[in-house]
C-alpha cells in the first residue's frame, strides 16, 4: 500500500469514527469511547503519513491551547487526588479537545459537513422518536428506560438519557439545526423539509415534555441568538412553541416556579460550594476533577454533587484564568462563524452557533460539559462550526 492509499484509508477510517460517535452519543457511552479510538486511529495514522498541522494555528486553536495550559496548571493543587486530576486532563477534558479537533481537520469541503450533520440528525430523530413513544406508552426503545415521575406528579421523558435534563441539553442542538434549515428552505433537497419540520415539531414536544427549566431557557437562548444574527424566526415554530405554553397549564407552572423561593434551595447550594472553593484558590483552582471529592469539606449535610453550573465548576476547580479562557475561546468560534454565515448564509452555521449558544444557557444551571456524551457533543459541535468556519468556498 503506498503512502496516499494508506492516507485515504486512514482519513476514512477517522471520518467512520466520528460519524459513530455522533450516532450514538445519546445510546451508547461504550460505544462512544470505541469509536472516539477509532477515530483517534484513523487521525494519527494520517498525521504520521502527511504530518500537516498548519490549520491548528487558527486563533480558536491558540486559546484552546491556553485554556488547557490553565486547567491543566491547576493540579498544582491537586494534592492527594492528583490521580483525579489526570483522569479528568487526559481522559476527559483531553479527549473532548482531541475530538474537536480531529472533526476539524476532517472538514474539506461542504460535502464532509453534511455527511457529519445528516448522521447526527438521523440519530437525534430517533432519540426524539423514542422520547415520544415514552410520553405515549410509558417507555422508549432505544434503551428500554421507563418515564420518569417528577416531584409533583408529572411525568417527564428522559428517552435514551438516565434523566429529563440530559435529554433536554442534547436536544437545544437539533432542534437549532432544524430551525435554521427551516429558515433556508432553498438548501433542503426536495422532500427533506418535510422530515426536518416533522422532527423539528417532534423535538419541541420532546422539550416541553422534559419539564427541564434549564432546556426551555436555552431554547429562548437558541431563538433570540437566531433572531439577532439572521433577523428572523420561522413563524410556524414560535406560534407552536407559545401556544403550547400557554394551553398546557403545567407547562406554566414548571417554569415558573424559576421564580419561587426554595424550589432550588439545593442548586444555590451547590453555587454557593463553588463560590467558597474558588476563593479559597482564585487563580488556579482546587485543582481539575476534585469537586465532589472537597464537597462534602463545605456541605456536609449536603448530598455530594457537582456544581449545577458548568461555568462555577471551571471556577471552583481551575480557577478564573481557567474560565477567562474558555469563554475567550468558546467567543472567538462563535465569532469567526457568525462573520462566515453573513458571507455564506450556511444553516449548519447558523444552527451551530445557536445551538452552542443555547447549550451554554442551559450548562448555567446543570453540568452539561461534565458528562461524557452531552461534552462530547458540545466539543464536536465547537468542531464543525471551527472547521466551516475556516473553510474555503
Amino acid at each position: 500500500m503506498n503512502k496516499d492509499k494508506a492516507y485515504v484509508f486512514f482519513d476514512s477510517v477517522a471520518k467512520i469514527g466520528i460519524g459513530g460517535v455522533l450516532f450514538f452519543i445519546p445510546i451508547s457511552h461504550a460505544l462512544i469511547n470505541l469509536f472516539a479510538g477509532l477515530s483517534l486511529l484513523g487521525f494519527t495514522g494520517k498525521k504520521i503519513i502527511k504530518p500537516d498541522f498548519q490549520w491548528l494555528k487558527t486563533g480558536q486553536n491558540i486559546c484552546l491551547a491556553i485554556f488547557f495550559f490553565f486547567i491543566a496548571l491547576s493540579l498544582i493543587n491537586s494534592g492527594r487526588y492528583i490521580d483525579k486530576s489526570l483522569i479528568a486532563l487526559f481522559f476527559k477534558w483531553g479527549k473532548y479537545v482531541i475530538l474537536s479537533l480531529i472533526i476539524q481537520d476532517l472538514i474539506r469541503s461542504r460535502k464532509d459537513v453534511l455527511i457529519f450533520v445528516s448522521i447526527f440528525i438521523f440519530s437525534a430523530g430517533l432519540v426524539a422518536l423514542s422520547g415520544m413513544t415514552q410520553l405515549f406508552w410509558g417507555v422508549e426503545f432505544l434503551r428500554g428506560r421507563e418515564i420518569s415521575i417528577m416531584k409533583g406528579g408529572f411525568r417527564a421523558i428522559t428517552s435514551s438519557f438516565n434523566h429529563c435534563n440530559g435529554l433536554g441539553a442534547y436536544l437545544i442542538i437539533p432542534f437549532s439545526v432544524y430551525l435554521a434549515f427551516l429558515k433556508a428552505p432553498h438548501k433542503l433537497k426536495p422532500g427533506w423539509y418535510s422530515l426536518v419540520l416533522f422532527l423539528g415539531v417532534i423535538s419541541v414536544f420532546c422539550i416541553f415534555y422534559t419539564y427541564s427549566r434549564g432546556t426551555w431557557i436555552g431554547v429562548l437562548a437558541v431563538l433570540l441568538t437566531m433572531l439577532i444574527i439572521s433577523k428572523k424566526l420561522p413563524v410556524f415554530f414560535i406560534i407552536i412553541i407559545t401556544g403550547i405554553f400557554f394551553v398546557i397549564p403545567e407547562f406554566r407552572q414548571v417554569f415558573f416556579s424559576i421564580f419561587k423561593t426554595g424550589g432550588d434551595a439545593d442548586r444555590f447550594q451547590y453555587w454557593q460550594v463553588a463560590i467558597s472553593m474558588f476563593k479559597e484558590n482564585p487563580f488556579i483552582g482546587k485543582g481539575l476533577g476534585t469537586f465532589m471529592a472537597h464537597f462534602s469539606t463545605y456541605v456536609p449535610s449536603l448530598n455530594i454533587s457537582y456544581a449545577h453550573n458548568c461555568f462555577l465548576q471551571i471556577l471552583a476547580e481551575s480557577g478564573i484564568f481557567s474560565l477567562l479562557v474558555f469563554l475567550s475561546f468558546v467567543f472567538s468560534v462563535l465569532y469567526a462563524g457568525i462573520k462566515k454565515f453573513t458571507a455564506t448564509r450556511d444553516p449548519v452555521l447558523l444552527g451551530g452557533i445557536c445551538g452552542i449558544c443555547g447549550f451554554l444557557a442551559h450548562s448555567f444551571f446543570e453540568v452539561s460539559l461534565y458528562s461524557l456524551a452531552l461534552a462530547v457533543l458540545f466539543w464536536l459541535w465547537i468542531g464543525i462550526v471551527s472547521g466551516l468556519s475556516s473553510l474555503e468556498e
